[in-house]
């Protein structure tokens, strides 16, 4: 993928348009999802505590679902497993919305997080064959569907449940729309496993390993710093506007949306940035931005301009990860993409708890100092976006 002055048009056929249909699926179900939650809540009578460690499930399921689609793909190719794992979030996504008491709820999120797992490694491992035939960067725009589903899902969410719409019926509509997707899409996934650095048919140096494994350990890192990152934006912005800066309800609101608002476009405009300057540096250009966005959000006195710093924020992080993932699977093919996986979903599950344990020892803005030093570190990783 070299870098061009004039990046043509991606052509969509239907392989594309079927991997963007998966990533899009899956930010559909899992923002659906989200928007019901507190509703499971009441309905079940659960303590913060005990649907914490319940939606605890999803995080952990997901870490295990990662490395099970690694090992799928590599045995089965990446069509049946992105079909597979398409249907079974489609299925699973029904089953919170089942749920009738904690243990139930549990287990419904640890099932819904394997099947994410799965089909996040296998959609991602099949979007890193489209970059190598079509020979441009492509995973931002894909990753793009997954923010957009995301958003929708949340969206038409609030729209059920000011209608009032109950939880099964809601999620039982949301499992038919992505099952729908799949009889239609999963038989254009591009089949196959990701020719890599270390597969037999490549020149696969026995000293060339080392620097390799230095390597993806560098792409994990990468991952496991933004996941945290934007996994503490997410959970803990609203809080940092609504109370510590007196922002009230709809700026606290408002901070969450800008995180998820500038993700969104940075993985829209991300593909034609790499290709005009290159992966490392777009890494290192977008992450300084956020730096710099992320540290006037917490020296900020007051709340108006936070929502519109965070938008920044999101944007700056949101070309990394794509990009991290498609070196991973050149260089380690489905194996790289589950290691950056679950470094990602690793540090997505403690995340939130660290800034947790942070700030009732210190203050929310001191604690939010930790994702700020990750996101410069990552930085000092760009190197390891470029082959």
């Amino acid at each position: 993928m070299t870098t061009t002055a004039a990046l043509p048009r991606v052509r969509r056929g239907p392989a594309h348009l079927a991997v963007l249909g998966a990533f899009t699926a899956l930010g559909f179900a899992v923002g659906s999802w989200g928007a019901r939650i507190p509703d499971v809540k009441d309905e079940l009578d659960l303590t913060e505590g005990a649907l914490g460690t319940a939606l605890l499930g999803l995080s952990v399921g997901a870490v295990l679902g990662a490395w099970i689609g690694g090992l799928l793909v590599r045995r089965l190719g990446s069509r049946r497993v992105v079909g597979g794992g398409w249907m079974v979030v489609g299925l699973a996504v029904v089953l919170p919305g089942l749920a009738g008491s904690w243990a139930t709820l549990a287990a419904a999120e640890l099932a819904l997080g394997l099947a994410v797992g799965v089909l996040d490694v296998s959609m991602n491992g099949a979007g890193v064959q489209l970059e190598h035939d079509a020979r441009q960067p492509l995973l931002s725009g894909l990753h793009a569907g997954w923010s957009g589903g995301v958003l929708l899902g949340a969206g038409l969410g609030a729209v059920a449940v000011a209608a009032d719409l109950a939880v099964d019926v809601h999620l039982v509509i949301v499992g038919v729309v992505v099952l729908a997707a799949v009889a239609v899409w999963a038989r254009h996934v591009p089949d196959g496993r990701i020719e890599h650095a270390g597969s037999a048919s490549s020149d696969d140096p026995v000293a060339a390993r080392p620097a390799r494994r230095g390597r993806l350990a560098a792409l994990a890192a990468i991952g496991g710093c933004v996941f945290l990152a934007e996994g503490a934006l997410l959970d803990w912005a609203g809080v940092l506007v609504r109370e510590d800066l007196d922002g009230g309800k709809l700026l606290g609101a408002l901070a969450v949306t800008g995180v998820s608002a500038g993700g969104l476009a940075g993985r829209l405009t991300g593909d034609r940035l790499a290709a005009a300057w290159g992966s490392a540096r777009l890494v290192r250009i977008s992450v300084a931005v956020a730096t710099v966005a992320l540290a006037l959000c917490l020296l900020s006195p007051v709340a108006f301009p936070v929502p519109l710093l965070l938008v920044v924020v999101g944007a700056g992080l949101a070309p990394a990860v794509p990009l991290a993932f498609a070196a991973a699977g050149r260089l380690r093919g489905e194996h790289g993409i589950a290691v950056v996986t679950t470094a990602g979903y690793g540090a997505y599950l403690g995340g939130p708890g660290i800034i947790g344990g942070l700030a009732h020892a210190t203050a929310l803005r001191w604690a939010l100092v930790l994702p700020l030093l990750l996101v410069a570190l990552v930085m000092a990783l760009a190197w390891s976006t470029t082959d």
